[in-house]
C-alpha cells in the first residue's frame, strides 16, 4: 500500500498567500491591459503577439470557465485580499506517459512576494496528486533568468537545451528544458 505523501490543505485551491479560481467574465479588463506588458508576454511565452481585442479574451475566458478545453485548465491568481495577481494553467497532460506541463505569469506589481512559488504547488500537487501524472515538465526562454530561478527553487532539473528555438526581438534564443517527478516534488514540498 502506497503512502500518503503529504498532508492536502483543507481547500485545495489555496496555499499561504494566494488561491486559484476559474476565470471569469471580470476578469477580461485585467487581461486585456497585462497584455500591454510585451517584456512579460516575451518571456513567457517566447515572443511577442498581437493584442487581441477584449471580445477575444472574453470568449477564451468563457471556454476555460466552462472547462471546455479538455486538456488546459486554466485559473486566476487571487492574493488573499482577492486582488488579481496573475494567471496559471495546467495543460498537456497525458495519461499514458503520465506527464503534464503548467503556465504561470504573476504581474509585475506583484512579483517577488512567493504568489508564484504557491501557485505553482498547487498546480503541481494538482497535476501529480489528482490527475495521477508522475512529471511535470516545463521549458523557459533562456534570457529569462528569474523562470530558471524559479524552476530551480521547485526543484526541477535541468534537462536539456533546444537551440534557436524561440524567435523575439530579433534574435534566436535558444528553450531551456526543465522536469521535476513526483518523487523530487515531494521532497521539496515536505522541506516547506
Amino acid at each position: 500500500m502506497q503512502e500518503k505523501p503529504l498532508v492536502m490543505p483543507k481547500n485545495f485551491w489555496a496555499c499561504d498567500k494566494i488561491h486559484l479560481r476559474s476565470c471569469c467574465e471580470a476578469d477580461v479588463e485585467i487581461y486585456v491591459n497585462e497584455e500591454k506588458d510585451s517584456e512579460s508576454i516575451r518571456f513567457l511565452e517566447g515572443r511577442v503577439d498581437p493584442p487581441r481585442a477584449a471580445a477575444l479574451w472574453k470568449e477564451w475566458i468563457d471556454r476555460q470557465a466552462k472547462q471546455q478545453d479538455p486538456n488546459c485548465l486554466a485559473f486566476t491568481i487571487e492574493s488573499l485580499d482577492q486582488q488579481i495577481v496573475g494567471f496559471a494553467n495546467i495543460r498537456d497532460w497525458t495519461n499514458r506517459a503520465g506527464t503534464f506541463t503548467f503556465g504561470i505569469r504573476i504581474f509585475n506589481a506583484y512579483q517577488r512576494q512567493g504568489f508564484a512559488l504557491d501557485a505553482a504547488k498547487i498546480i503541481l500537487r494538482y497535476g501529480f496528486f489528482e490527475l495521477r501524472c508522475q512529471k511535470a515538465n516545463s521549458s523557459t526562454i533562456e534570457t529569462n533568468v528569474k523562470s530558471i530561478a524559479f524552476h530551480q527553487k521547485l526543484g526541477f532539473q535541468a534537462e536539456g537545451r533546444i537551440r534557436r528555438n524561440d524567435f523575439t526581438d530579433g534574435h534566436y534564443y535558444d528553450a531551456l528544458l526543465f522536469g521535476l517527478t513526483v518523487e523530487e516534488f515531494i521532497n521539496v514540498d515536505k522541506r516547506d
